[in-house]
């Protein structure tokens, strides 16, 4: 476990790459190739990364991210296989307990990033209630760091901990689960920079929510 703060129910854990190298790759180039990629902006208009969001049928909510509103689209009959070998074979979940929705994002190199925050979109009530994320790497290595929420800091405005700060790489093929009420007793963020791998590789995670 990469934390498992029992006082807290906050829990996240990681699963190192269990799959080829070789099916890696071809999903990672469906996953360039086919995904609706969608790009957000920072406020002084840099590009901070490329999202996709899906959903099951039947449902229609867009998922934002502070002023940028990504519209729903069905899940495609090529992301099928994908979410049964992470969430079927190396999850051991039944289907009746998938998530209903999958996010996507993409970084194009080392200066995309996305700062520190908890997921905690009212579509998924993250910080009132347990929420599950299962998230999948594709690509090259990025730093992926946690830490406990400060509340109180003397600036006023959400911060962190700093000496409860870890980080991890993620590479490809890595599982990473955040559970029970980690959104709401801490923050994270995908770092700029690369991790091990050529800092101008792409990355491309994919989360599994709801």
């Amino acid at each position: 476990a990469v934390v498992e703060d029992l006082e807290r129910r906050s829990f996240c854990f990681l699963k190192r790459r269990p799959i080829s190298e070789a099916l890696l790759r071809e999903e990672f180039q469906e996953l360039l190739a086919f995904a609706d990629w969608q790009t957000l902006r920072s406020k002084a208009g840099a590009v901070t990364r490329s999202t996709a969001w899906y959903v099951s049928p039947g449902c229609c909510c867009r998922y934002t991210y502070g002023e940028a509103s990504v519209q729903a689209r069905e899940k495609p009959e090529w992301l099928h296989h994908v979410e049964a070998r992470i969430l079927g074979d190396l999850c051991g979940l039944s289907r009746d307990q998938w998530p209903n929705s999958v996010n996507m994002n993409l970084y194009e190199d080392e200066s995309q990033n996305v700062g520190w925050h908890s997921d905690d979109e009212g579509l998924f009530r993250g910080c009132q209630t347990d929420c599950r994320i299962i998230s999948a790497s594709w690509g090259a290595s990025r730093r992926f760091e946690i830490a406990l929420k400060d509340r109180s800091h003397i600036s006023g405005k959400p911060s962190i901990f700093h000496d409860t700060l870890q980080g991890i790489d993620l590479h490809s093929g890595d599982l990473c689960s955040m559970e029970g009420a980690f959104q709401r007793h801490y923050s994270h963020q995908i770092a700029k920079g690369a991790a091990s791998s050529p800092a101008s590789s792409p990355a491309a995670s994919l989360e599994n929510l709801g």
